[in-house]
């Protein structure tokens, strides 16, 4: 079985890098699947990748948790012949469109063909009104869409799209460490890796949840070992900066929000970058993007 991978920002990038960052991309997906256990096949085209795997269902929970990945459709795949995304469409259509159900096909393409895109619905879609009965089209607001993607002499054929992450692939910028103390910082470390950075976490070992956090994390990203703190004054510990010295880390992320960086003005011996990503968030702002690094994960 074939998922489509949709990419955004590095779009935006040059040509060379994001050549590059795609390559990282591919190169995360691999290796979230290898550390799953599961087999895939990885291949690309210029503003898509392919990735093939028999187990469909965990093939879609490690995707939607990889950053740079905008979105993804488990699809069907067959020539860009029209008969054969005709008769493609209407087999797969039998199987999402119930009787009384109304639908409508929006296509797209890329390349050269001797049909234009309003030609692959309105053909597609007389094929599926022949093939299902009892259904109808409503280019409105259908109960079910079914869209047809042709790309030069391949076409993909899908209903849903399911949303990634976004971001930047993991690795495409510097190495930084998060110090983790509560899940306003769990959400910072996640927007630092949501911006390409790879994280390590550094923890009080006084932490009782420091296991819980670590695990969040790792459902986003293959995290190094965490590091341990014994000294209570972080932002002037000789031990925190010795740390970020001998991990050669670009920075070092806090959940700080701008009300305590008001409250409680920092001074610091730290020799590195501090970052403060929280702090143009409101509590209720953290607390959603905290829901949502918890529970849009899918078991694996």
């Amino acid at each position: 079985m074939l998922i489509l991978v949709r990419y955004g920002e590095i779009g935006l990038k040059s040509r060379n890098v994001r050549r590059r960052f795609e390559k990282k991309l591919i190169s995360n997906i691999e290796d979230a699947f290898l550390r799953n256990k599961i087999e895939c096949s990885v291949t690309s085209e210029w503003g898509r990748i392919y990735v093939y795997t028999e187990d469909v269902d965990k093939g879609v929970s490690i995707l939607k948790n990889i950053f740079g990945v905008t979105s993804l459709s488990p699809v069907i795949e067959t020539s860009s012949e029209l008969d054969d995304i005709c008769k493609t469409s209407a087999d797969y259509s039998k199987k999402i469109i119930k009787k009384g159900q109304s639908f409508a096909v929006r296509s797209r393409r890329t390349g050269t063909h001797p049909y234009s895109s309003m030609d692959v619905a309105v053909k597609a879609g007389s094929a599926i009104l022949n093939s299902v009965k009892d259904v109808s089209v409503n280019l409105d607001n259908p109960d079910v869409e079914i869209f047809v993607e042709v790309r030069n002499n391949k076409a993909f054929i899908f209903s849903e799209k399911i949303c990634g992450p976004g971001g930047m692939p993991i690795g495409t910028q510097g190495r930084v460490a998060a110090f983790i103390n509560d899940k306003k910082s769990v959400v910072a470390a996640w927007m630092l890796m949501k911006r390409g950075c790879s994280v390590v976490p550094i923890y009080k070992n006084s932490n009782n949840n420091k296991s819980y956090y670590t695990k969040i994390l790792n459902q986003w990203n293959n995290l190094s070992k965490p590091f341990l703190l014994e000294s209570d004054d972080v932002f002037n510990s000789t031990e925190l900066s010795g740390i970020l010295l001998k991990g050669r880390f670009k920075g070092v992320v806090f959940g700080l929000t701008y009300d305590e960086l008001k409250k409680y003005p920092i001074k610091t011996k730290l020799n590195v970058p501090l970052f403060f990503p929280l702090i143009g968030m409101r509590n209720s702002d953290i607390e959603n993007l905290w829901k949502k690094i918890i529970f849009e994960q899918l078991p694996i």
